[in-house]
């Protein structure tokens, strides 16, 4: 089970580097993370060089995908090196999380309490159910989305 998912695949298109640039730039809206739905472009974020970070304007909640690219000159066309995972803030609230939870646990080992430990681990298994369940409705039907609409902007064959 990926608690905090990660892809990265390499995508690509017949469009030359250039227009595959000015493509993405022409659909992305330089913004703050937080301000992604007062744009009428598809993405918001940062491009700089040959490199991207976005996400999909017009979303709310913490599982959204974060969309990271690189763009090469490929032969005839261009390769996308993507790499997508999720919101760092939402990453790091789970790290702290089940970092209290694993203390819990490692406390109650040493002072040899059975209920803190068999309580801590209910509570890991419950709070993983639930994350998986969080990620699976926002996160998943997001990535599919966004994808399609950044394969789209790009004209991807894959």
């Amino acid at each position: 089970m990926k608690l905090f998912p990660f892809d990265s695949f390499a995508l690509w298109t017949e469009i030359p580097l250039n227009e595959s640039i000015e493509r993405l730039k022409n659909n992305i809206a330089i913004t703050g993370w937080l301000d992604t739905r007062s744009t009428s472009k598809p993405f918001a974020g940062h491009f700089s060089d040959n490199r991207f970070k976005v996400i999909r304007t017009g979303m709310h909640g913490s599982t959204k995908p974060v969309f990271e690219g690189t763009l090469f000159s490929d032969g005839e066309g261009t390769r996308i090196e993507m790499r997508i995972t999720i919101v760092k803030p939402f990453k790091v609230m789970n790290y702290i999380f089940l970092g209290l939870i694993g203390l819990l646990m490692i406390i109650g080992l040493i002072r040899g309490n059975v209920e803190m430990i068999l309580g801590s681990f209910i509570v890991l298994i419950c709070y993983l159910g639930i994350m998986k369940l969080f990620i699976m409705m926002g996160y998943d039907g997001e990535y599919y989305s966004s994808l399609a609409e950044l394969k789209e902007i790009l004209k991807c064959k894959k």
